[in-house]
């Protein structure tokens, strides 16, 4: 991490796009913030010259920044004048205006081409369900916040060019860490003060979404990891703080599904990298955090419900149960049309509006895809994840050991989507998916990068 922060800081010195791209986020954040409209213009110019002369680097920035970024208004609106906007939309929407293209740039490998098919016509099969949404721009924004993962996935597939590139693109990613650190540190300070540990209060207290954060360090812990065990392969001074760090805040957030993904990541982890003692160290140093706040686990699990019978296990998992049927019940009782195409983004909202008397999504991803974009976008989006984890398994036992590493840890991810799916974890959420799919893209670029030096060597 030492050695990151020195080659930062040296692309800092050389490289005056990173400047430009620092300064467009700071216009953008005084924007948000403090409604400096007279930065619009300014900040728009800034951003159009940052991705179209510099697009790997301003992506890498903004994975830097993404916490705070993301953290601004992910859960919450913020005004400017008369004018709503939605920050994860709007930024969304940039990456999709001007990184879309990638998806037809040549592809080598057919495996990614398969997959860009697939990708396509999942993102056309989206489209309908915008025209039956509640409303039509909260149903462009929900369109534009599910495609533009795969969009970041095919820019990181070309965008990577050499295994240096492989190397700062994941040294980048790493420094993420940072600005996570920052993001919980400042909701500490702004958020309600309450007893130790119950750190869940303090983060709404500061309007900070705390699913999407909580998920995101859990997955920031996947990141590190994935670092260490494919570039570092030495445990710092820096590394283990920031493991540790993010551990702590994951247990502060109290919530489940973060710590199921954590979970899937270790215990996966532990599998396919045997040899790894890391691994195994976290897993006794969770076992001992384990049994040492067995009470607090046992709160986190039932949601804050003192354990007392089978009772209070049977009042949660009844309750998402219900949601389940009124959601499925719905869709069934629909047209058959939008059996295929879905019944809109945000319109299957009104269900429990009208049955609870408050609104609930489905907490299940393929629920929400089913009801919400339809049954054939459903299939498209198995489709995807079970393209790349097919090519992951094939190049587990590479004789490359960066390629390796990559593909295992590409199968823990998609692994990851796939259970943490199931409670609801990944459906819209870009502050997550985007970091997902990007080292997913990092992969195949990885792929495609040793198979013509290969090539290379032959010749």
């Amino acid at each position: 991490m030492y050695n990151t922060s020195i080659l930062t800081l040296r692309i800092l010195k050389k490289d005056k796009a990173v400047f430009i791209i620092i300064a467009s986020i700071i216009c953008g954040l005084l924007v948000l913030i403090q409604e400096k409209l007279s930065l619009v213009i300014p900040l728009i110019i800034l951003i159009g010259i940052c991705l179209i002369k510099k697009p790997l680097l301003s992506l890498l920035i903004f994975f830097i920044f993404g916490p705070l970024i993301w953290s601004i208004s992910d859960a919450l609106y913020i005004p400017i004048s008369i004018m709503r906007i939605n920050t994860p939309v709007i930024v969304c929407g940039v990456i999709v205006v001007f990184y879309s293209r990638y998806l037809f740039f040549p592809i080598e490998i057919k495996a990614v081409r398969i997959l860009r098919n697939i990708s396509l016509i999942f993102m056309a099969s989206c489209i309908p369900a915008i025209f039956w949404s509640r409303s039509m721009i909260s149903g462009v924004g929900q369109y534009i916040r599910i495609i533009s993962p795969l969009i970041i996935l095919f820019s990181m597939y070309q965008l990577v060019r050499s295994q240096r590139h492989i190397e700062i693109t994941l040294k980048y990613m790493s420094l993420v860490t940072i600005a996570t650190l920052t993001t919980m540190g400042l909701s500490l300070f702004q958020g309600v003060p309450t007893v130790v540990l119950s750190g869940i209060q303090r983060i709404t207290g500061s309007g900070l979404f705390v699913q999407q954060f909580a998920k995101f360090v859990a997955l920031n812990i996947e990141i590190l990891l994935l670092y260490f065990t494919t570039i570092k392969r030495k445990l710092t001074l820096p590394l283990s703080i920031g493991l540790s760090s993010l551990s702590i805040i994951l247990f502060l957030t109290y919530h489940r599904t973060s710590w199921l993904i954590l979970f899937i990541s270790i215990i996966m982890g532990a599998i396919l990298f045997r040899k790894e003692r890391l691994y195994w160290v976290i897993l006794f140093g969770g076992s001992i955090a384990a049994i040492i706040f067995h009470d607090e686990l046992i709160n986190i699990i039932l949601r804050f419900i003192t354990p007392s019978s089978l009772e209070d296990i049977n009042r949660i998992s009844s309750s998402r149960f219900l949601l389940y049927t009124l959601y499925l019940r719905e869709f069934a009782n629909a047209d058959p049309i939008h059996w295929l195409f879905g019944m809109g983004y945000g319109d299957p909202n009104q269900i429990t509006d009208t049955v609870i008397g408050t609104y609930l999504p489905p907490h299940n991803d393929y629920i929400a895809y089913l009801v919400e974009a339809g049954i054939i976008t459903l299939i498209l989006y198995f489709a995807i994840l079970i393209s790349v984890t097919i090519y992951s398994l094939k190049n587990n036992q590479s004789e490359n050991p960066q390629i390796k590493s990559l593909s295992r840890h590409t199968t823990i991810i998609v692994t990851l989507m796939l259970l943490a799916g199931i409670p609801g974890a990944f459906y819209g959420n870009v502050m997550s998916s985007w970091y997902l799919f990007a080292l997913i893209g990092v992969f195949f670029a990885g792929v495609r990068i040793r198979k013509a030096q290969h090539f290379e060597d032959k010749a």
